[in-house]
């Protein structure tokens, strides 16, 4: 799997966890995206790949979520579920991150998690996701930078 290839598979498994902590509906997303309700519905429940065009959509919205609204929450949620680095996982580990990722995406997309209860389970989950003190604080500050979508478009 190239680097694009893992940044869109990481969003679309997290996309329902990042919209509620978000505070976002399925039809809240889609348009600012620009598709419908129906389309983010089966991004999330896999019934549709996330496209390229719309990781860079979404992406680009969370940013400004994070940027224009200082939401620390949001930020940290970005930062464990699509910056971490599996490079030093086993195959099991990570395996065992997908299937409980799963689980909690559903409880989130179902509503039975709040956004303290996910935060929680999150950081729980991610093993060996060591990030440094100083790399979450200037994340969460809002100093968001667009290295997600250099590494991204240097792929193409």
């Amino acid at each position: 799997m190239n680097t694009d290839e893992r940044y869109i598979s990481r969003l679309q498994e997290s996309l329902p966890i990042i919209r509620k902590v978000a505070g976002w509906s399925a039809e809240d997303l889609g348009s600012k995206i620009g598709v419908s309700k129906q389309t983010i519905s089966n991004i999330e429940r896999q019934n549709t790949k996330l496209t390229l065009t719309q990781y860079i959509a979404i992406r680009s919205v969370i940013d400004y979520e994070i940027k224009s609204n200082n939401n620390d929450e949001l930020a940290e949620m970005v930062l464990l579920l699509l910056e971490r680095d599996d490079s030093e996982l086993s195959e099991e580990d990570i395996r065992k991150n997908q299937e409980c990722m799963k689980l909690i995406s559903q409880a989130a997309a179902g509503g039975q998690m709040q956004n303290k209860e996910l935060s929680f389970a999150l950081k729980s989950l991610i093993v060996g996701a060591s990030v440094a003190a100083t790399a979450v604080a200037s994340y969460v500050a809002g100093v968001v930078s667009s290295d997600w979508l250099k590494k991204v478009l240097n792929n193409k």
